[in-house]
């Protein structure tokens, strides 16, 4: 199972970087900027790779919440994993289905409005995200004591010589 996670994790980190760098590229140092149509065509071709791989990615989050679910039951692991899903379908998913939307007939937008509109959600999604996060991540959660009392006790005694020397 761990294998399959990190295979798709893979996949989205090293689609969204490569897009994010020819992206980068083209707009610096290639024809973007006088060429847009050009641009636009190549990016549509990222934009296949990244709703494969985040396809991929919430597939492998969905395998390791069902694979471990007896050991995260615990954890309250169902907000989190949640909120991970959101945001791998808001980034990939949501421009594809608006699009399609425009071109079956149900949203009367120019591609621009679909731009605005789809930019414009994203930045309430994330604050929708960053509160859900909050809310499934509380740092109060019974969990974390095991964790804050093993981190808090010092490696070696404070008051012996050996950690004043390593300190020092």
């Amino acid at each position: 199972v761990s294998q399959l996670m990190w295979l798709g994790t893979a996949m989205f980190v090293v689609v969204c970087v490569i897009q994010a760098g020819w992206s980068l590229w083209q707009w610096n140092f290639g024809s973007a900027t006088s060429n847009f149509e050009g641009y636009a065509s190549d990016l549509r071709q990222f934009r296949f790779a990244g709703l494969l791989a985040s396809g991929a990615a919430i597939y492998n989050v969905n395998v390791v919440e069902h694979a471990y679910s007896s050991i995260l039951g615990s954890y309250s692991p169902l907000l989190k994993f949640v909120s991970v899903k959101l945001l791998v379908f808001f980034s990939f998913w949501q421009k594809g289905a608006l699009t399609l939307a425009q071109e079956v007939g149900i949203l009367q937008l120019s591609e621009l409005q679909i731009e605005l509109m789809h930019s414009t959600f994203l930045v309430y999604e994330c604050l929708l995200s960053a509160l859900l996060h909050r809310w499934a991540w509380q740092a109060e959660e019974p969990w974390y004591e095991i964790l804050t009392d093993s981190e808090s006790k010092p490696l070696k005694n404070e008051g012996s010589e050996e950690s004043v020397a390593a300190c020092c």
